[in-house]
C-alpha cells in the first residue's frame, strides 16, 4: 500500500505514534505479518543484522554501525528504547533520520495501519516503529539493516524478518521474566527465536545452559562465539577504554568495561564481512551511544549508565572499581519496580560515598521512598528526592564542594531527564 498523503510535520507524526500506546505491548507476529503485507513485505528485501539479548544490544549495534560508516556502506539502525531524543530510535549513517524521512515512514506506516484498525486489527507502538524502520530502510538507499529485538526474540516483532544474514545475541541473562519466562533455559529459547536458516549465528560469551539452546538452534554451521580469555585490558577511565582482543589493539569512547566485550562481538561480526583491520578499529573508536557509561561533565564528573538488571550492575560495578579507585562517587538511582532491584542494591549501594534515589517517569517506576528504604539495608546516607531536578541539583551542589563523583543509573526510562537537568545546572552556573 503506497500513498501520496503525508503528515505536515513531525510533531503530528509523533502524535499519531502516541495514539498507539493505548494498545500496550503484545506479544506475537499476526499484526506485524498483516502490517508488512500493507506495507508490500519490505521484510524481503532488506539484508538484516538481526540482534537480540538482554544487555549490550545498543552498544554492538553502535560498533557494527560505526563500522560500516567508515566503510562507506549506508546502514539502518532501528533500537529501543531511545535516551535522550525519541528520533534516536532511527538513525541512517551515524545520525537520527531527518525530518523528511522520519514524515515520511510514519505516514505509510500510518496509512497501513489505519487500513488494519479498520479490520480490528491494531498494531501497538513498539510493532509501529518497528515497521517504520523496516520500511524505510528499504526506502532511502540503505545496503545493511541493524535491527535490535525489543524484550524478546521469537514473538518479539522485529521477528518478523524472514531472512536475516546474520543473527547476533549479546549477553542473555535473566530479565522481563514476567515476558519471557522464569528460568535462564526459558528465556534463551525465547531469544534464540530469531534464528532462521542460512543466517549465520554470532554470540557474546553465554552461561553454558544459554550456549547449548544457541548450539542446538543453528541450523547450519556452528556459532561464532566471543572468546573473553583473548579480551585484555589496557587502561581505563571515564570517556577512554583501550583494550586487545586476540592479540590486536583497540580502543573506545564508550568506557564501560563491558565495552570490551560488546566490541569483540562486533569485531567478530566484522572480520567475517572481511573489513580491513583499519576500518574496524576506526569504526570502534569512533562508536558512540548514550546513556552508556556516558561522561556528561567532569572536574568532578558525572556519568550517566543505562544498568537496569543484576548483569548489568554486576558490569557496572567492576567499572566503579577500576576506574574510581581513589575518588569517591555518589549515586543517583531510580529503578522498575519489576526489576530484581533488591539484588542490583545489595550489589552496589556498599560502592557509595552518597545514595539519592528518585521516582523513574514511568508506569513501572519504582517509588523512591520505597527504593531508599530498601538501600538502607546496605548504606546510611540515603537521600530520596522529590524529583530528578532535585536529585541532580544536589548531587552536583555535594560535587562541587567535596569532589566527588556522580553516577546516575538504573533504568534508561529517566537518563534524559537527567541530562537536561545536569545541562540546566551548568547553564545556570555560567549565568551566576
Amino acid at each position: 500500500m503506497k500513498t501520496n498523503w503525508r503528515f505536515n510535520s513531525v510533531e503530528e507524526a509523533f502524535e499519531f505514534l502516541e495514539s498507539r500506546n493505548k494498545y500496550g505491548s503484545k506479544p506475537g507476529l499476526e499484526r506485524m505479518k498483516y502490517l508488512m503485507g500493507r506495507l508490500e513485505h519490505p521484510e524481503d528485501r532488506v539484508y538484516t543484522i538481526h540482534i537480540a539479548g538482554t544487555n549490550g544490544k545498543g552498544s554492538v549495534g553502535a560498533y557494527l554501525e560505526s563500522i560500516f560508516h567508515q566503510s562507506r556502506m549506508y546502514a539502518f539502525h532501528f533500537s529501543s528504547p531511545a535516551v535522550f531524543d525519541e528520533r534516536d530510535k532511527w538513525r541512517r549513517w551515524g545520525d537520527q533520520i531527518s525530518d523528511y524521512y522520519f514524515i515520511d515512514c510514519a505516514s505509510q506506516v500510518y496509512a497501513a495501519t489505519y487500513s488494519l484498525d479498520r479490520n480490528y486489527i491494531h498494531p501497538t507502538r513498539f510493532e509501529v516503529e518497528t515497521a517504520m524502520a523496516i520500511y524505510g530502510s528499504t526506502k532511502f538507499g540503505t545496503e545493511v539493516l541493524i535491527l535490535e529485538a525489543g524484550m524478546g526474540g521469537a514473538n518479539d516483532a522485529t521477528n518478523v524478518i524472514k531472512w536475516p544474514k546474520m543473527c547476533v545475541f549479546t549477553n542473555i541473562s535473566r530479565d522481563h521474566m514476567q515476558f519471557l519466562g522464569e528460568s535462564l533455559t526459558e528465556i534463551a529459547i525465547e531469544k534464540a527465536g530469531i534464528i532462521k536458516p542460512g543466517a549465520k549465528v554470532f554470540s557474546a560469551e553465554q552461561e553454558p545452559e544459554v550456549k547449548a539452546i544457541l548450539d542446538e538452534k543453528v541450523i547450519y554451521g556452528d556459532v561464532t562465539y566471543v572468546d573473553n580469555s583473548a579480551l585484555e585490558l589496557i587502561s581505563q577511565k571515564p570517556g577512554e577504554l583501550k583494550f586487545k582482543y586476540k592479540g590486536l589493539e583497540y580502543e573506545t569512547s564508550m568506557s564501560g568495561l563491558y565495552q570490551m566485550k560488546n566490541a569483540a562481538l562486533a569485531i567478530e561480526i566484522a572480520h567475517n564481512m572481511k573489513f580491513p583491520e583499519y576500518m574496524i578499529a576506526a569504526g570502534i573508536k569512533e562508536a558512540q551511544w548514550d546513556g552508556r557509561f556516558q561522561v556528561l561533565s567532569k572536574k568532578p564528573y558525572f556519568i550517566i549508565d543505562g544498568a537496569h538488571n543484576v548483569d548489568a550492575i554486576k558490569e557496572l560495578a567492576d567499572t566503579v572499581k577500576i576506574s574510581f579507585t581513589n575518588q569517591p562517587i555518589d549515586f543517583i538511582i531510580g529503578v522498575l519496580k519489576d526489576k530484581e532491584h533488591e539484588k542490583m542494591m545489595e550489589i552496589v549501594a556498599p560502592m557509595a560515598s552518597r545514595i539519592y534515589t528518585i521516582t523513574p517517569p514511568n508506569d513501572r517506576g519504582m517509588d523512591g521512598k520505597v527504593l531508599a528504604e530498601e538501600i538502607r539495608k546496605w548504606h546510611e546516607d540515603v537521600v530520596c528526592c522529590e524529583s530528578i531536578e532535585e536529585a541532580v541539583t544536589m548531587a552536583m551542589d555535594s560535587g562541587r564542594e567535596t569532589g566527588n563523583a556522580t553516577l546516575a543509573f538504573g533504568s534508561l526510562s529517566y537518563l534524559g531527564e537527567v541530562k537536561k537537568c545536569h545541562d540546566n545546572y551548568l547553564k545556570k552556573q555560567e549565568i551566576l
